[in-house]
C-alpha cells in the first residue's frame, strides 16, 4: 500500500514538473512592432510557447512573414512568482544576439527589447 502512494506522488510531482517546463499562452490579438511601426497585427488565434526544457520562447502562427525565437538567456530562467504563480518573467535573446525581457502577468504579454530600438510583441486583446 505505502509503494502504491509513493508511486502516486512521485508520478503526481513529475507531472507538475514537465508541465511547468512548457508553458503555452494562446490570444486572439497580438500586434508586432518594429522600430517603433506595427509591422504585423495578427487578428486570430496565435501561439505563444515558453519551452524551459528548450530553453525558448517562440511566436507560431500561420499568418507570419518570419518566425519569432527567441533563446532564454543563459544566465536567466523563465520562473513562476506570485501567490498564484500568475507572474512569469525572465531575458530571452534573438538570433540576432538582442536582449529582450519577456514578461507575463494574467492576460498582458510583453516581449520588449531592451536595446532600445522600439520593437516589442505584445497581445492586445
Amino acid at each position: 500500500m505505502k509503494i502504491k502512494i509513493i508511486a502516486g506522488f512521485i508520478l503526481f510531482f513529475s507531472t507538475q514538473t514537465v508541465s511547468a517546463q512548457i508553458k503555452t499562452f494562446t490570444y486572439n490579438m497580438v500586434q508586432i512592432v518594429e522600430n517603433n511601426n506595427l509591422t504585423e497585427l495578427l487578428p486570430q488565434k496565435t501561439k505563444i510557447t515558453l519551452d524551459n526544457t528548450k530553453k525558448t520562447v517562440s511566436i507560431n502562427d500561420s499568418e507570419l512573414l518570419k518566425s519569432y525565437v527567441f533563446k532564454i538567456d543563459p544566465k536567466s530562467h523563465c520562473d513562476q512568482f506570485g501567490k498564484l504563480e500568475e507572474t512569469i518573467s525572465c531575458f530571452l535573446r534573438s538570433k540576432e544576439g538582442k536582449l529582450y525581457l519577456f514578461t507575463y502577468n494574467k492576460n498582458r504579454l510583453e516581449i520588449i527589447n531592451i536595446a532600445g530600438n522600439g520593437t516589442r510583441y505584445s497581445n492586445i486583446k
